[in-house]
């Protein structure tokens, strides 16, 4: 018997276009997602994906074996709502990305518990259809801002980027005090965010040399924790960074907060939207929450951004 990741893997890139689409909706990068397709793929003995360019499309194998398993995977998803349905009505469970939820979320969870006596499982998954098919009651996680189908959408915080890095670099340069100075050092993401460095050097207008993007973490937090280190400079964006910028570890190295144009969401059923006092609830204290992380984080760039230049320091 193969490992249900594994077939959960399977599933998603069979429903799918792309393995890096696939990837996306289970949190994982790429890399850690191809090698669970490897290892069922070695497990039956044959290739289930024709793998051409940045496409993916089911073998003749593939798709006798996703005709099969499908019926058994809904089975066990139908079985396993019809389960927790039973418990506690005060138990929500939310879908989140792995660093806004261990960053984030879990670090507040004991005063929701305290407060209004509401427990939360949690779901390390981007999949919308967790949360279309009522896996979850809801999901969270940092986007494009717009709508997803199926689902009712409430943006809880825009995010504004600030570049920012360690007091003092691994390399022994000082940080950056300029945006032009920015493409004079390693700047670094996470996979799932390459495209934000770009985006957001074109909106800061940023015209100098094409700067060297490191983007091989798997993660936002692991991202945040190699900027802390010394190894470059990172983009700060609210509520993820809160505990690396609380204690100084992530300082502001340009003088500029740019304004993505993406935001954090959560996403719920029509269904859960109107019926549901429970999750309605964790929504209000979830829209609660972020905007006093929001608040907090446009007062530290308030503070930081003086003290690096008032006359230089400015939001795009």
């Amino acid at each position: 018997m193969p490992s249900f990741e594994y077939i959960e893997a399977f599933s998603a890139a069979a429903n799918g276009h792309s393995f890096r689409a696939a990837a996306a909706s289970l949190a994982l990068s790429p890399s850690a997602f191809s090698r669970r397709i490897q290892q069922l793929e070695r497990f039956v003995g044959t290739e289930l994906f024709h793998r051409t360019g940045g496409q993916t499309q089911l073998t003749a194998a593939g798709r006798d074996y996703f005709f099969e398993l499908e019926p058994a995977i809904e089975t066990i998803r139908a079985a396993t709502i019809t389960l927790r349905a039973r418990h506690d009505e005060r138990r929500v469970r939310i879908a989140s990305s792995h660093s806004l939820t261990s960053e984030w979320l879990l670090p507040r969870l004991p005063s929701l518990l305290a407060e209004h006596g509401v427990e939360v499982e949690i779901e390390i998954s981007r999949d919308a259809r967790l949360v279309r098919e009522g896996v979850v009651e809801l999901g969270i996680w940092g986007g494009g801002g717009g709508t997803v189908p199926g689902l009712v959408s409430h943006t809880i915080a825009p995010m504004a980027a600030v570049p920012v890095c360690a007091a003092r670099l691994a390399d022994g340069r000082r940080p950056p005090e300029t945006l032009d100075q920015l493409g004079e050092h390693r700047l670094l993401t996470d996979r799932v965010s390459r495209w934000l460095w770009p985006h957001w050097l074109s909106q800061a207008g940023y015209r100098g040399a094409r700067p060297r993007i490191i983007d091989h973490f798997e993660t936002n937090q692991l991202c945040n924790e190699a900027a802390a280190s010394g190894l470059g400079v990172a983009l700060c964006l609210p509520l993820v960074a809160e505990r690396f910028i609380d204690s100084g570890r992530l300082l502001p190295c340009a003088p500029v907060r740019v304004h993505t144009g993406a935001a954090y969401q959560v996403h719920l059923s029509a269904e859960n939207s109107a019926n549901h006092d429970t999750t309605s609830l964790v929504l209000n204290w979830l829209q609660s929450e972020a905007s006093t992380s929001l608040r907090r984080f446009d007062e530290w760039w308030s503070r930081q951004g003086t003290s690096l230049d008032p006359a230089l320091a400015f939001d795009s």
